[in-house]
């Protein structure tokens, strides 16, 4: 094996010791790793109206808390008053948080947090 580097000039490359050649071969090779992530969600409505009465969500999400990816289940079905929220560390398996209570009481979350109002406004 000849140890010379790939930018040589021909005229300063020592031949090779089988062949007598100074013509060289160069193999460069590339690794990645890429990673996929899904979410998917439904949205279930009765006829005649405007607002879903059920909400499902399932797929991969960034755990903020952790700065890891996740597995996300949640339903939020309001006819049956309940919600549902299961956060599953994929690499464990481990229930990382868990929510279930009625969809009446889940407050304070997400579009539900209380607004802080400005200086000189009142609350309704």
């Amino acid at each position: 094996m000849l140890k010379e580097s790939s930018d040589t000039q021909p005229a300063q490359r020592l031949p090779c010791p089988k062949c007598s050649s100074i013509s060289r071969a160069f193999e460069v090779s590339m690794h990645a790793h890429i990673s996929i992530k899904t979410k998917a969600g439904i949205k279930g409505k009765h006829a005649g109206q405007k607002e879903p009465f059920i909400i499902e969500v399932t797929g991969d999400d960034l755990y903020r808390k952790l700065g890891k990816w996740m597995e996300l289940s949640r339903i939020i079905d309001k006819d049956n008053d309940s919600y549902i929220e299961v956060i599953t560390d994929p690499d464990t398996g481990q229930i990382i948080h868990q929510c279930i209570e009625p969809l009446s009481k889940h407050t304070g979350h997400g579009s539900a947090k209380h607004k802080k109002s400005s200086p000189g406004r009142t609350s309704p």
